[in-house]
């Protein structure tokens, strides 16, 4: 009995037959992903021209560029840019660029430990400029997520306090101030995640002429 019912849900729906007949959609998606990482690739040389002469932490730099995809975060396909990036098991400093299929691109700097200490109090002493570009900051305990919308782990900087950024600032032993950006306009990511990315980094103090330096 348990084998019949098995093989019965092996069957195919008429929705799942008519995909699984017509190779189209499936080249289709090839294709998409590989303009998604080609897109990434341009992200990555326009982010290295952009930020040649900024006051960088040398190690940031080292490791280059690294682009990955995958097929299942959260059952859908997605690729990642890493650049500027450095990771290790007690400190992250990166900006992670993702393209996540039905979803949405977002840009993310990722922060934590003695890179954290470090940058706090400029982190800080930007919370209005970078809550009035729009900025979302992690809020939940799960670090590798990268759901924005409709998930309890991310926060606008609009609804919060300065008080209440302080003390994520102080409490939490990682962070992550993330941006969106729709994947209808496709076009335009590039220019976007430059554009956001120079943005803080320079409220960071990063930039030749930031007025935090």
């Amino acid at each position: 009995m348990k084998g019949r019912e098995s093989a019965a849900n092996l069957g195919l729906s008429p929705q799942e037959l008519e995909l699984v007949l017509n190779s189209e959609w499936i080249l289709m998606k090839n294709q998409i992903m590989q303009k998604a990482v080609a897109l990434m690739g341009q992200l990555h040389e326009a982010l290295r021209q952009t930020l040649e002469g900024w006051h960088l932490p040398e190690v940031w730099l080292q490791p280059g560029a690294k682009i990955s995809r995958g097929e299942h975060y959260q059952g859908l396909p997605y690729v990642i840019l890493d650049y500027p990036r450095f990771f290790s098991q007690h400190d992250v400093l990166a900006c992670r660029s993702l393209f996540w299929w039905g979803h949405y691109f977002t840009c993310t700097l990722h922060i934590s430990g003695n890179f954290l200490i470090q940058y706090r109090p400029l982190l800080l002493a930007s919370f209005e400029n970078c809550k009035q570009q729009g900025w979302w900051v992690s809020c939940g305990e799960e670090e590798w997520t990268h759901q924005l919308h409709g998930s309890a782990d991310y926060q606008a900087l609009a609804q919060l306090s300065h008080d209440t950024y302080q003390s994520l600032l102080q409490e939490r032993r990682f962070l992550k101030l993330v941006k969106s950006y729709p994947l209808q306009e496709w076009n335009g990511f590039v220019s976007f995640a430059v554009e956001n990315y120079s943005q803080l980094l320079r409220c960071l103090g990063m930039a030749p002429d930031s007025i935090y330096s």
